[in-house]
């Protein structure tokens, strides 16, 4: 691989981008621990950065510090699995493939915030941690807090908020090189420079550059990472930075989604080890992969902060972020023969390693006799066109969109733009402060399929479209490396655009004295959403109107300080958040009038006790998740008919889940102990009880015309089956010992329990299969420990040597499953067919070895060698 990253990088320098913050009297955050508000100086209305002792919410705070010696080469969620209630995996273990949930709440329900500005996905809710790489470079601190959260904007947040907060322009001058290395091969090499403040101004660079092969087979990867911050202070009233930040990345993949095609079942996992890939292979001698990953996605803002008077301050932000890449999706078309058999390209006989015979695929797409896995033999032939067809590529290999002549890979591109403001005034009086302002946004995404290998084919033939009713070639492809050369490229498949438009406003009203902080707050949203399909219609009917929800969230809440080792809090609140554009255009053009606005209720109370050796946080909370937007779609067979006569065989279908209702409660438990100077202990233990609230009902509607088939309904039987996909229970142990002022260590243990499989509701249509309940994934522990020696050469210049070692033990363990298979349950095919798994023998750590998912990463390491100067 190799990165075009030299136009992205510059491109978004002149451009400028991503955030708020300016230091002009505080020296690097990593010299000196400190709280978070003590970095944050300016754009703090922005930030909503939660104090302690004083905002009534359940949060957790990591420092630069930590951030920066205990990541290493993991995945940037990783660094939050110790605060209660997260659950963080690495899914298919690509680079920066990982997930993390909060609550059992996914990362759609969970706002992450970067600098104030929300980056979850104006679409789909969705965060894609790859594109957010170098934040391991950068953040110099994140909050994670628990429930509602202390944001004050128009952004709802159900299991939480990810509050990350950039490094800020230093008032003195200083540098920083760091060189890490790790299991796989992997390196990063990153430099930092701040001029420090000379005349009113401060700027601050990185950059960085990693590689790696992945701890799963075919997962390699390299990318960069920026940022860029230039600082601004004429006087004492004003105050002025611009930050930019970006990370361009290619990566190779083992799907992402656990509910993604190629996901291997744990006997394969258990046969060919878990570093297993089943969508990877060679090619001509190389490592090739059915869906790389590849993006750049620069964010950029610029900030000023305005101290109108002693009482009155105005904090703005404008905002920017382009992104640019692509992935998943992976092959297209089939191979059959005369016969209508369909070629097996998948090595899983005796000796085979279970991977992909791309050289079988290129040979055939190239007009070769190939033999497949099953014996059986197959030739391509050269295209001839149909009358009315072009002609261009007559004689020729051809492969053709969905068809059974050969296979190409093809990927889809997401291309956004994505503007913003905020405005926020604040005015304080004696102990009360209001605050009020609007947040506007605007975004337009692309969404495209391309080519991105021919696979020896000499063209791609896309057989007839609305617009193109003869059909056309694709002959041109993208390599996944030349994430900017996006241009002008041949669409195929699909390409449409979203469009969505927000405008919000909120006011906070608060009083805080030394005893009592308490505050109300409410916000109004309305989100506009606009379609429009170049593929599947005709220029006239291309576009729909702008249609339009509205939303708002109420919450508040208290906290008392009974005295200067105890407090109490409390906070509730209710959101009615408008549906997300997929849930108004299920299918294609046609709007879905019906969606509801999903019903959020929480209340939490909390105790925390302070001393000068132990910080112990203890805090309760319910949360109740009503009118969840859920569907599967499907082409109905013969027994989809047999159940409900209105539906046509073959045709495309919906079943659209009515009164979907989540109950989230449960008990955390946060600890920090400093017996000595040189010993500091932390603990957690997070209990949850996450279930569906009751049977839901569901309808079925048509795709094409989005109408609801009449009298198609039914139950879905979900009353009590547990949330899936994230551990219930979660504990960890910490300790960091000082040996000697330069020598020091630490360990950490964790714990996981009561962690369900991964399912969508509408499989549950029978009373049966709801008794029959949700797979228990086995419990799990992990041990990681850590060392680090700095050698001081003189005030301002030191060399910081670290190690770190992730899973100890190589505990193998199973992180999450995609599939429902009971040990109960019957075999459909095979020489076990008709046994139970039990009966056969094929149980995987106590569970059916037919289920989908992923194992953990076995034992891996990373070392650093930092020096400051």
């Amino acid at each position: 691989m190799n990165i075009n990253f030299k136009k992205p990088l510059i491109t978004a320098l002149v451009l400028s981008t991503a955030s708020v913050y300016y230091a002009q009297k505080t020296k690097d955050s990593l010299e000196k621990s400190k709280s978070i508000d003590e970095v944050v100086l300016v754009g703090r209305n922005l930030t909503q950065v939660a104090k302690e002792r004083k905002t009534p919410v359940a949060v957790s705070t990591i420092k630069a510090t930590e951030i920066q010696e205990k990541l290493g080469n993991r995945e940037f969620p990783e660094i939050m699995k110790s605060t209660p209630s997260v659950y963080v995996t690495k899914v298919g273990g690509g680079f920066g493939d990982s997930r993390i949930n909060m609550r059992g709440f996914d990362a759609t329900n969970i706002a992450v915030i970067i600098n104030g500005q929300p980056v979850n996905d104006m679409q789909n809710g969705a965060v894609y941690w790859s594109n957010w790489t170098g934040l391991a470079d950068i953040a110099s601190s994140i909050q994670i807090q628990r429930g509602l959260g202390a944001s004050k904007f128009v952004v709802p947040s159900v299991g939480g908020t990810i509050n990350i907060v950039t490094k800020a322009t230093d008032s003195e001058q200083k540098a920083m090189i760091k060189a890490e290395a790790g299991n796989d091969s992997y390196s990063r090499l990153s430099a930092m420079y701040s001029s420090g403040l000379k005349n009113k101004w401060g700027t601050t660079v990185l950059l960085s550059r990693w590689q790696g092969d992945g701890y799963i087979n075919g997962t390699k990867g390299e990318g960069y990472s920026w940022f860029f911050s230039v600082g601004y202070k004429p006087n004492e009233k004003h105050a002025f930075n611009i930050i930019a930040t970006g990370a361009p990345q290619v990566h190779d993949t083992r799907r992402s989604s656990a509910t993604g095609a190629n996901v291997a079942t744990l006997r394969q996992l258990d046969t060919y080890g878990r570093r297993y890939n089943p969508q990877t292979g060679m090619l001509n001698g190389s490592q090739f992969n059915l869906a790389p990953n590849f993006y750049h996605k620069p964010i950029a803002s610029l900030n000023w902060d305005w101290t109108i008077n002693d009482a009155l301050k105005l904090s703005t932000v404008v905002y920017a972020s382009w992104g640019r890449g692509g992935g998943g999706t992976g092959l297209n078309g089939t191979i059959k023969n005369a016969n209508n058999q369909t070629m097996n390209f998948m090595n899983y006989g005796p000796g085979g390693d279970g991977t992909i015979n791309w050289d079988m695929i290129y040979r055939y797409n190239r007009g070769g006799l190939v033999t497949d896995y099953n014996g059986n033999t197959f030739q391509k032939g050269t295209f001839t066109a149909e009358p009315g067809q072009p002609t261009d590529y007559n004689g020729r290999y051809v492969t053709t969109l969905n068809g059974t002549s050969g296979i190409v890979r093809k990927q889809s591109i997401n291309a956004h733009d994505w503007y913003g403001a905020i405005a926020d005034l604040n005015y304080k009086k004696n102990n009360w402060t209001f605050n009020g302002g609007i947040d506007l946004k605007t975004y337009k995404g692309a969404l495209y399929d391309i080519v991105t290998d021919m696979l020896g084919s000499d063209a791609f033939f896309v057989k007839r479209t609305v617009n193109s009713p003869n059909g056309y070639f694709v002959n041109k492809i993208v390599k996944p490396e030349a994430i900017t050369n996006l241009n002008n490229v041949q669409k195929v498949s699909i390409y449409n655009e979203g469009l969505v438009r927000w405008a919000g406003a909120y006011g906070m009203v608060e009083y805080s004295d030394e005893k009592l902080s308490a505050s109300l707050q409410g916000s109004v949203s309305k989100q506009y959403y606009k379609r429009r399909d170049y593929m599947l219609y005709t220029p006239e009917n291309q576009e729909t109107k702008w249609y339009n929800k509205t939303g708002y969230i109420v919450k508040g809440g208290a906290n008392y300080n009974i005295d200067e080792h105890h407090n109490v809090f409390f906070n509730t609140g209710v959101i009615s958040r408008q549906p997300q554009f997929n849930a108004l255009f299920p299918s294609n053009q046609n709007v879905y009038k019906d969606a509801k606005n999903e019903r959020i209720f929480s209340i939490e109370l909390g105790y925390g006790f302070k001393s000068r050796y132990v910080d112990v946080n203890i805090n309760a909370y319910r949360t109740q998740w009503d009118d969840r937007f859920i569907t599967r779609t499907f082409n109905a067979t013969a027994g989809d008919v047999a159940n409900f006569s209105q539906l046509q065989l073959g045709n495309s279908y919906f079943y659209n889940a009515l009164n979907v209702g989540q109950l989230h409660q449960g008990v955390e438990l946060e600890a920090k102990a400093r017996p000595f100077a040189n010993l500091k202990l932390r603990g957690m233990l997070s209990v949850g009880n996450w279930k569906y609230k009751g049977d839901a009902s569901f309808n079925i509607i048509d795709v094409l015309s989005n109408q609801e088939v009449p009298g198609a309904t039914g139950t879905i039987n979900i009353k009590d089956l547990k949330v899936g996909d994230a551990a219930q229970t979660t504990a960890s142990i910490g300790a960091d010992y000082n040996i000697t002022k330069a020598f020091s260590i630490d360990a950490n243990w964790e714990y996981y329990d009561k962690l369900y499989a991964q399912f969508n509701p509408i499989n549950f249509l029978t009373a049966a299969a709801r008794d029959k309940g949700v797979v228990k994934l086995p419990s799990y522990n992990l041990f990681d420990i850590g060392a680090a020696y700095k050698f001081t050469i003189d005030q301002k210049r030191s060399l910081t040597l670290r190690v770190n070692v992730y899973n100890l033990f190589n505990k193998y363990y199973i992180s999450e499953l995609s599939s429902n298979i009971y040990t109960t349950d019957k075999i459909a095919n095979g020489p076990d067919a008709g046994k139970t798994y039990q009966e056969a023998g094929r149980v995987y750590q106590g569970v059916a070895d037919g289920n989908t998912g992923f194992l953990g990463f076995g034992r891996t390491w990373s070392a650093a060698a930092t020096f400051r100067f």
